[in-house]
């Protein structure tokens, strides 16, 4: 009998990912259906009913999700109203789009985009090609806009205060560079906050970047604001940048063109110059595949695995840079949040 106690422990194992795959998908169709945002507008609940008419979906369904939200602690229950009301603690994280800890844009992202992503899977793990996602691109950027400013937020407030002498630099002034700047609401951000710098965002993708020039639009030009298209290896400047950030960009660059790209970025900043970037830490041995810290990069590759995206450990991207010039390079993970800061210099 005791050797049954593993496969046990492992079929529970299985059963919990069966029921944390079904309340993710809670989660998605209640984010994609407005679902949150409207009992979110409602503190003292809807009945499953006034739930789907306000929203104009089919009542029984509605009834369904609302139950299966609340076995999974997504919704309470007024039993003496019969109404359902958001979970406490999850009005910011589901019902306050403008919050940065807001996870409406992630949940249609994993839940929706890459749902379509995994059904290709199977046939791409046997040929080898890569995913026709790159198709339906326009979707994903604007996924990532409301993203994009609660990375800005996060930058002002986790990451700035570990770069000393940085946050006076750019209330005073200076020239940035956002490399892979996607609907430019991250860049859009900081030149609110800092509106003496200069700010140039640059990115691949034209849908993203018509959203960014909207958004351009939206804010009335400001000044010292600019956006380009431009492929990953194609920057044309020299010495012109104080600061280069690059938030969730440079495992997405083509591996095969990423060194000149950090070429590029290299020669675009001044001297001395800094190097700033925000993304999934990646673990650098096997151990570490199952250390929490890393377990966002390690989803992530797997999610974006057919679409030629390569997750680099710390020790590869340095290696990846002090052969263009690149020093001082430090890494700080910030806690609480999936990211890892890595800084590399220009020094003078």
């Amino acid at each position: 009998m005791a050797a049954k106690a593993p496969a046990n422990n492992r079929l529970a194992q299985i059963n919990q990912a069966f029921h944390g795959f079904t309340a993710f998908h809670t989660l998605t169709i209640g984010a994609e259906l407005n679902l949150f945002l409207q009992l979110g507008a409602w503190p003292s609940g809807l009945t499953p009913g006034e739930l789907a008419a306000q929203l104009g979906l089919h009542a029984p369904y509605v009834r369904t999700w609302c139950e299966t939200a609340f076995a999974n602690a997504f919704l309470d229950f007024d039993a003496q109203t019969g109404r359902f009301r958001l979970g406490g603690g999850l009005e910011e994280l589901l019902a306050q789009p403008g919050h940065p800890n807001f996870q409406g844009g992630f949940l249609q992202m994993f839940g929706t985009y890459f749902s379509q992503e995994f059904l290709e899977l199977p046939k791409l793990f046997r040929n080898g090609q890569q995913s026709s996602s790159r198709e339906r691109r326009q979707h994903f950027a604007a996924l990532l806009k409301g993203r994009g400013r609660s990375r800005g937020m996060l930058f002002e407030s986790r990451v700035l205060p570990l770069l000393p002498g940085l946050p006076e630099r750019l209330r005073a002034g200076v020239a940035c560079l956002d490399l892979g700047c996607g609907a430019g609401s991250f860049l859009l951000y900081l030149a609110e906050r800092f509106p003496n710098c200069t700010f140039c965002g640059v990115d691949v993708d034209p849908h993203a970047i018509a959203m960014a020039q909207e958004g351009l639009r939206d804010a009335g030009f400001p000044a010292g604001v600019r956006i380009e298209q431009l492929e990953g290896n194609d920057l044309r400047y020299d010495a012109a940048f104080d600061l280069a950030t690059m938030s969730l960009v440079l495992h997405e660059i083509d591996y095969d063109i990423r060194r000149q790209a950090l070429t590029d970025v290299y020669r675009a900043l001044k001297q001395p110059g800094l190097l700033a970037i925000l993304d999934f830490p990646y673990p650098s041995c096997i151990e570490e595949f199952r250390n929490p810290a890393f377990s966002m990069g390690v989803i992530d590759q797997f999610y974006e695995v057919a679409w030629g995206s390569r997750h680099q450990s710390w020790e590869e991207i340095q290696a990846m840079l002090a052969p263009l010039g690149f020093s001082r390079f430090r890494r700080e993970f910030l806690a609480g949040t999936p990211y890892a800061l890595m800084v590399a210099e220009k020094a003078g």
